[in-house]
């Protein structure tokens, strides 16, 4: 697993980093949008945690969720607009926060 032969190698090939493989296969298959092989050789992909994400298939990192947007979703392709009243004010966060009283947002 990890590792591919199209039948006439004497040895496998090690997948790329951002494709997978198991055991027996003659091809390696990219990791969909959400999901990431980190390393080269891996035999399945790993889900982005919340608060990240990655929009296009065959990746090896997750990229964190900018400020104003937020993840509470693994192996997700995008993040999300906190709804209106709420606000995320870092990176890479799960969730959004209530604006505290004599404040607001009204943006989605």
């Amino acid at each position: 697993a990890g590792a591919y032969s199209n039948g006439s190698a004497i040895e496998c090939t090690l997948c790329g980093r951002g494709q997978y493989s198991v055991s027996g296969a003659s091809v390696c298959v990219a990791c969909s949008a959400g999901f990431i092989a980190a390393d080269s050789g891996s035999s399945s992909c790993t889900a982005c945690s919340a608060g990240k994400y990655v929009s296009t298939s065959g990746s090896s990192n997750c990229t964190l969720c900018a400020t104003a947007k937020y993840q509470g979703s693994t192996g997700q392709a995008e993040c999300e607009f906190c709804d209106k009243g709420k606000h995320a004010s870092s990176i890479g966060l799960s969730s959004c926060s209530s604006c505290a009283a004599g404040a607001y947002n009204n943006h989605t």
